[in-house]
């Protein structure tokens, strides 16, 4: 499903993309670093993904969890910090 060459990925690819993480919109955007708007938008084929969320969704189409993995050992070692 993998969107090649930077071409952005169609409304139901970004659906199961984000479906296959188990986020919801909010989530998602968080995620992504955009407002829920564009993910709505998107996955309603208003606009198009482009740039560094394009990228993110490559890499989450590829493997869903390494991004969201990521994330948490980043706030693990902030939250650890803060304890220490």
């Amino acid at each position: 499903m993998a969107a090649r060459g930077g071409v952005p990925y169609s409304p139901a690819q970004i659906r199961q993309i984000r479906s296959s993480v188990g986020m919801r919109q909010p989530v998602f955007a968080h995620l992504m670093g955009v407002g829920k708007s564009a993910i709505a938008q998107w996955e309603q084929g208003e606009k198009k993904s482009s740039g560094p969320a394009l990228r993110l969704l490559e890499t989450f189409d590829r493997d869903a969890t390494s991004p969201v993995l990521a994330i948490r050992q980043r706030q693990r070692k902030r939250d650890l910090a803060e304890v220490g």
